[in-house]
């Protein structure tokens, strides 16, 4: 048998190296098999949450200064301290104020350093952000569901109260769907391969 000088037969001179394989399978391309995993939908869904989340954090912590500036702040300030026995004069109203928008401020600002912390873990592909991501995210709901049974006289006292309680709801759905992702077994596996 004769073969033509430009083709090669394969292992079997009988057997057409074009042809499928006989017993039905097609062989892997060479780095599929224990290849990495390529980015999951989910995955992309989390980090989106992340920012969306953030946002929601940004957009709350911001409405939550506007009340400390009001006169309704002064006035709960001035029964506090009266209550107190303490002398009542506009310079400790004042101070008082501050002392609560800097404490705000600090917390809003370690909220927002924590989320950053997570948001760019994931993007980096670190399983240890959604862990630290899913420990906040438990946290939040649980203060979030505390504080929507404790306060539910003064949720919608005013507006602003009224749109921080919309918020605060966005908020903690926006977490639990977060969570389901963050659970699912494709990102943990997407972020567990080295």
């Amino acid at each position: 048998m004769t073969q033509p000088p430009n083709q090669n037969p394969g292992p079997y001179p009988e057997q057409d190296p074009n042809a499928s394989s006989k017993f039905g399978t097609e062989g892997y391309a060479p780095g599929a098999f224990g290849g990495p995993m390529a980015e999951p939908k989910k995955f992309q869904t989390l980090k989106m949450l992340t920012l969306v989340s953030l946002g929601l954090y940004v957009i709350g912590g911001i409405i939550g200064f506007i009340p400390l500036f009001g006169s309704e702040a002064e006035q709960q300030i001035r029964e506090e301290l009266e209550r107190q026995n303490v002398t009542v004069d506009d310079q400790v109203i004042q101070g008082s104020i501050m002392i609560g928008a800097a404490v705000a401020g600090i917390m809003l600002v370690i909220g927002l350093v924590v989320y950053l912390l997570v948001y760019f873990g994931l993007r980096a592909k670190k399983n240890w952000a959604r862990i630290l991501g899913i420990i906040f995210a438990i946290l939040g709901i649980v203060s979030t569901l505390y504080s929507l049974v404790v306060d539910t006289e003064m949720a919608f006292i005013n507006a602003a109260a009224a749109v921080g309680t919309v918020l605060t709801i966005a908020s903690a759905a926006v977490a639990i769907y977060w969570l389901v992702l963050a659970f699912d077994g494709q990102v943990k596996q997407y972020l567990q391969q080295r």
